[in-house]
């Protein structure tokens, strides 16, 4: 296990019952409406790939909509609690949320932009979209560290990253086998009902640590630019 991984770990570790009270209460309320708003048995009752299309179709500004609004919400209040633990070596709600609310109309547009680069780099053949997301992962860092808009906040990740990029790679890839990987084989097996609500909580907290991951990884190549 790498340093960068071992680190944010350890930083998990120490903080994370205030990670519980800030990102639960987002994920949460993301489930509830995805739950009520979208029609999962529409899409479940697909039977060909061309009405499972028309399904997906009908559902997708909807879809759309839930991720712009609570996954840079949940992305933005982690690295805003982890470079605000990291600066002042503990963490204060107050400052963590009126931080996070400066720069949240940044967050959103770079999450849009980001998310956009990244779809249509995976629609040319996955790699182009892996090497996308790999050179653009600092970009909401960057946003809160620095208050900048999206553009700037994609050249300064381009520029820290493309010198790192096996530090990145193994990083990241170290972080979905010992994080993602048994979230995903652990969520095929859980019952539906209230314990959906029980499930999407303690991923959300435990996927937060890819979100401190980029803060270790953005604190590391920075040192060096």
């Amino acid at each position: 296990m790498s340093p960068l991984v071992l680190d944010t770990f350890k930083f998990f570790k120490q903080y994370w019952r205030y990670l519980v009270l800030f990102v639960v209460p987002l994920a949460l309320i993301e489930h509830f409406a995805f739950r009520n708003l979208i029609d999962l048995e529409l899409i479940q009752a697909a039977q060909t790939d061309e009405a499972l299309a028309e399904a997906l179709a009908g559902q997708f500004p909807t879809l759309a909509t839930l991720e712009l609004i609570f996954k840079p919400l949940i992305e933005g209040v982690v690295i805003t609690a982890t470079l605000s633990a990291v600066m002042s070596g503990a963490l204060v709600t107050r400052v963590v949320l009126n931080r996070l609310l400066s720069v949240s109309p940044h967050l959103l547009l770079a999450f849009a932009l980001r998310t956009v680069l990244i779809v249509f780099g995976l629609l040319l053949f996955i790699v182009p979209g892996v090497y996308l997301y790999l050179r653009l992962i600092l970009m909401p860092v960057i946003v809160v560290d620095k208050s900048v808009g999206a553009l700037s906040a994609m050249k300064q990740s381009w520029q820290l990253t493309g010198p790192a990029m096996g530090t990145v790679f193994i990083g990241l890839l170290q972080m979905v086998m010992w994080v993602f990987f048994p979230l995903f084989f652990i969520g095929q097996v859980v019952p539906t009902g209230a314990a959906m609500f029980a499930w999407a909580a303690i991923s959300a907290v435990a996927l937060a640590t890819f979100d401190i991951f980029k803060c270790r990884l953005y604190n590391e190549l920075s040192k060096g630019s």
